[in-house]
């Protein structure tokens, strides 16, 4: 699995949990979403480490 399919499937966890809808974001869904981009920041350097 690459580092797109990896966001892509965190992405559609993140708007699967709290709905995806066009309305102002929640403390949870704004916290949700710091949190997945860490997580894709520490992939993406982990990532370019190995190489």
């Amino acid at each position: 699995m690459n580092l797109v399919n990896i966001a892509k499937h965190l992405l559609y966890l993140t708007q699967s949990e709290f709905g995806f809808e066009a309305s102002i974001p929640s403390d949870d869904e704004i916290y949700a979403s710091q949190q997945l981009f860490k997580i894709l920041k520490s992939l993406k350097d982990s990532y370019f480490n190995e190489l």
